[in-house]
């Protein structure tokens, strides 16, 4: 936290201008501290803002938009030719259908020139919102035990005072006072007789008063440097307090006619008028109300350097920059909408960037292995190729017969096309002759089609399959005769193009000869 009044002295010149004076700010930051994605959120009264509460009805899309944009350019204290805003709509409350619409709208020429000032010096400038919004925000962090009821914060800055009204921990109402500091301190500057002498309070000298003595309570003594009487201080400020107390009542007044059987029972004081000393106690006697400082680290942990004197009296002009930090202060944002999606889409831009980095080079290389593994399926295809020249006319015709057995047997049972029926068929004999052994002969081999057991009755398509009864002999002894047989079934099993291979009864035999019969289902398993 630091102060950096205006004119600022440095070593050798004196900064008269507030955007010099932040350009200065922004150029002693230690880059090794803040760097350069170092995000900034800001309030400032010369950035022209209005915040403004109203119930809406239940409506919603383009009619919501319409009466959101009609009512922010209503009343507007500057003018509405180039403006920016946002709103935040609040849950309605419990048996109520109209909604409360926060309105925050900004002058975009002075905004766009608060940013276009942080980006020369290489700072993004993140949010810009307005008064009452942050002192919300801030009352309902830093006192969560004090939401019941009704309460009124009065933000007094150098040009202004701000009053928002807060029900229930909701903003409900807020209005803007032309009187500020700065009046309290055109109060003091005046021509004083000290005795026989005329003392002339200057700039300087009604600064360091109204910072020093504030209000003041006991106006029996004098200002040591000056002999000023206190009690003549006092005076000097009385119609600036009488004004502010009688502004705030009428505040009061108007918004306890608006919501019935309400009324406010504190007052919270901050912004820079809030570090005048008394000027709360003097408050707490004309408003005949409880009031306070809005204490921005009355909620949290906080640390402070061994180094750094904490005035507590600066506190309350902090609180802007404490709410600021906040992250529920970005809920109304006045920067130009290219700017915030800038804001909204940045993580997604730098994680899309990240995911680039390391995917680019997974994907180059799921590429690159992809070509190497087509080249080589490439190459094996044209070796096949080789390799399928190379055989013989009856060994090609052998292997064509077993895809097609493969294609076709997957229709078996199917298929109405006779022709097609017997060419498989003949493929099947063809096979089946190519694969018996010289010491066996068939004698007899026969297509049984498939039937169901009940006449009439539909055949389903997992018993709809086909079966062939081979019959023949295996010249050989008994014993070696049925390895033989065995052997011959396993031969034909291997083909792949049989559901099953079984022994029909029990096989006959002498010494020389096996006599035997096998039922064969026809289909690819």
């Amino acid at each position: 936290m630091d102060v950096y009044p205006l004119p600022y002295q440095l070593d050798d010149q004196k900064i008269t201008h507030r955007d010099d004076l932040i350009a200065h700010i922004l150029d002693t930051f230690d880059t090794k501290l803040w760097k350069k994605e170092t995000m900034f959120r800001m309030y400032s009264s010369f950035i022209e803002t209005h915040t403004k509460v109203f119930k809406a009805p239940p409506v919603k899309g383009k009619e919501i938009n319409e009466l959101i944009t009609w009512t922010a350019k209503k009343n507007l204290p500057f003018s509405s030719d180039n403006i920016n805003i946002d709103h935040m709509i609040l849950d309605s409350e419990k048996g109520e259908l109209k909604k409360s619409i926060i309105i925050g709208v900004g002058n975009n020429e002075s905004i766009t020139f608060m940013s276009d000032l942080f980006k020369k010096k290489k700072f993004d400038l993140q949010n810009v919102t307005t008064t009452p919004f942050l002192d919300w925000q801030t009352f309902k962090h830093c006192y969560p035990d004090r939401l019941r009821g009704c309460i009124a914060i009065v933000h007094m800055d150098q040009n202004e005072t701000t009053i928002t009204m807060v029900k229930s921990g909701r903003m409900e109402f807020t209005r803007e006072m032309a009187v500020g500091v700065k009046d309290y301190h055109k109060a003091l500057i005046q021509r004083v007789m000290v005795g026989n002498d005329a003392v002339n309070i200057t700039d300087e000298m009604a600064s360091e008063y109204l910072m020093r003595y504030g209000i003041p309570v006991n106006t029996d003594g004098d200002i040591p440097e000056t002999g000023i009487s206190l009690y003549k201080i006092s005076i000097f400020l009385r119609p600036i307090v009488e004004r502010m107390t009688s502004e705030i009542n009428r505040s009061l007044d108007y918004f306890r006619k608006q919501v019935a059987d309400v009324e406010c029972q504190e007052l919270y004081l901050t912004g820079p008028g809030a570090a005048i000393p008394n000027l709360v106690e003097v408050f707490a006697t004309q408003l005949e109300r409880t009031t306070e400082h809005l204490n921005p680290l009355r909620q949290g942990d906080f640390e402070f350097s061994d180094q750094f004197e904490l005035d507590h009296q600066l506190i309350p002009i902090f609180a802007t920059n404490f709410g600021l930090a906040l992250k529920t202060s970005a809920g109304i944002n006045l920067l130009p909408v290219a700017r915030k999606q800038h804001f909204q889409y940045k993580v997604f831009n730098k994680l899309s960037i990240f995911l680039t980095a390391i995917l680019l080079p997974i994907y180059l290389l799921l590429g690159y292995f992809a070509y190497m593994e087509e080249t080589v399926l490439e190459e094996s295809v044209a070796n096949m190729n080789r390799q399928w020249l190379k055989l013989s006319e009856q060994s090609q015709e052998y292997f064509i017969m077993l895809d097609d057995l493969e294609y076709l047997g997957k229709y078996w049972g199917f298929l109405e096309n006779d022709g097609i029926n017997s060419e498989n068929q003949m493929k099947l004999l063809k096979l089946i002759s190519s694969e018996i052994p010289d010491n066996i002969k068939v004698t007899s081999l026969v297509f049984r089609p498939a039937s169901s057991k009940e006449a009439g009755s539909t055949i389903k398509q997992a018993a709809h399959v086909d079966r062939i009864a081979l019959s023949g002999i295996v010249n050989a002894h008994a014993g070696i005769a049925d390895i033989q047989l065995t052997n011959f079934i396993m031969r034909l099993e291997s083909l792949n193009l049989f559901t099953s291979i079984d022994r029909e009864g029990s096989p006959s035999s002498d010494d020389s000869r096996l006599l035997f019969t096998l039922k064969i289902g026809i289909g690819v398993k």
